[in-house]
């Protein structure tokens, strides 16, 4: 649901930070330079309302104790002084002044430091991850929980794409291999995101292929978690940089000589990214998991039904232009969260692409599987992908949400589970699953 404030309070929350005055002095009393040292340059992002505002922070040691300094590139704000840190591992807290003041109140963990930020009346979350001398984000050493797997990357031409290779329990024959692609938003290789919370949906795939004798791979998104080095400005991404990223993957699995079948697994806009990555690389069998059955363009039309009917109007007007490939530099006030012309030029290649359209161009088996309480996705997206691919396997799932754990459809209740770590995956999504693979 949209309404003039929430898109008056975003507006105003860029003003405010593009006009705040920066300036830290930050005081550290008997940090030892190990786990608990902060010293060093952090990178990552202010994220409210589902925007993201990247920053980067580094904190010097100096005669006077620790100091700071913050760059803010889409802001062209550089090495500006913060001030009013405070430092007792893990907790961490310090201050952005302007008009109104914005705060930020977190925890270390490790080479990770997440927490809340607050700007007036504004409230959201911040990310910062440690990087090395060469821009890299650092690892942290502890991979115990990870089990029998491999860290790897791909190079690309904006940086390096890292991720987690899961191998199979029986892993001295060949076994099959399924690349997983994480669906829209900051989503790291876990299925996690800045804005959603915790939810490991992604690694719990990952580990139940392995227990069942399937290896996997999954990974960060460019600019997210371990990937975040990768910096792109908003209005240079496309849809294709995804779709090539998957595409490098699949590359790289299929040089492997430990595996026997390669297979894509695509959750929601993950899905259209699997579909078009298999068709640059060829695989044995693609599997949709919440996956859109229309086009960005039609999904954003069915959301923004419910608009005032000049703003719809406006919108529609847009959402035409988008689609002839028409920049729209003129956009409303209230509609800048989703049409700000930086995005444009990714809504423009984004919108190219119908998902019905394209998994009918698939030539391999396909499993479509999607939930009943999924408040993002409909059964109904699920059934145009089986029309438009009638030899696919279409599974139901009742009371399955987006995040593929048992939810009920109340949407607090059902939005509660994408911060919940410890559910497990919905029992009849994990038995669907691998007995298509073990039919292949």
């Amino acid at each position: 649901m949209f309404s003039n404030k929430s898109y008056y309070q975003k507006y105003l929350l860029k003003i405010l930070l593009l006009t705040s005055i920066l300036l830290f002095m930050a005081i550290l009393i008997g940090c030892e330079k190990d786990d608990i040292s902060i010293v060093g340059v952090w990178q990552g992002a202010i994220v409210i309302d589902e925007q993201e505002l990247d920053i980067s922070v580094n904190f010097k040691e100096s005669e006077d104790g620790l100091r700071a300094t913050i760059d803010i590139p889409q802001q062209n704000i550089k090495n500006y002084a913060l001030e009013n840190l405070e430092y007792d591992h893990p907790n961490i807290s310090f201050e952005l002044p302007s008009t109104t003041t914005g705060k930020f109140i977190g925890e270390k963990d490790g080479s990770k430091i997440t927490g809340e930020y607050t700007q007036g009346q504004f409230k959201g979350e911040f990310y910062l991850n440690e990087v090395d001398d060469a821009n890299n984000i650092v690892e942290d050493q502890d991979k115990s929980d990870e089990g029998n797997s491999e860290e790897v990357s791909l190079d690309v031409e904006a940086g390096r794409i890292y991720g987690t290779l899961t191998l199979a329990d029986n892993n001295d024959e060949k076994t099959p291999v399924v690349l997983i692609i994480a669906g829209s938003g900051p989503t790291d290789r876990n299925g996690n995101s800045t804005i959603a919370g915790e939810n490991n949906s992604l690694k719990m795939i990952a580990d139940f292929l392995a227990d069942n004798g399937v290896a996997s791979l999954r990974y960060d998104k460019r600019g997210i978690a371990e990937s975040a080095a990768i910096k792109i400005d908003e209005k240079d991404l496309r849809f294709e940089d995804y779709i090539n990223d998957a595409a490098g993957w699949l590359e790289i699995l299929k040089q492997d000589q430990r595996f026997s079948n390669i297979y894509v697994l695509g959750h929601s806009q993950g899905s259209l990214v699997g579909m078009l990555a298999a068709q640059k690389v060829a695989t044995d069998g693609f599997i949709s998991v919440a996956g859109s059955g229309q086009s960005i363009a039609n999904t954003l039309r069915e959301q923004l039904a419910n608009l005032p009917q000049e703003l719809k109007e406006k919108a529609e007007n847009i959402l035409l232009s988008l689609e002839k490939g028409e920049i729209v530099s003129e956009v409303d006030q209230n509609l800048q969260g989703i049409f700000r012309p930086s995005v444009q030029p990714f809504l423009i290649s984004y919108m190219k692409y119908d998902p019905a359209l394209e998994i009918s161009k698939l030539d391999v088996p396909v499993l479509i599987i999607q939930g009943t309480t999924d408040l993002q996705v409909s059964k109904k997206d699920a059934e145009k992908l089986k029309n438009a691919y009638p030899e696919a396997r279409l599974e139901i799932i009742e009371g399955m949400n987006h995040i593929l754990k048992e939810a009920p459809a109340d949407p607090q209740e059902n939005a509660a589970t994408y911060s919940n770590p410890d559910l497990p995956l919905a029992d009849e999504f994990k038995e669907v699953l691998i007995s298509w693979l073990e039919l292949r």
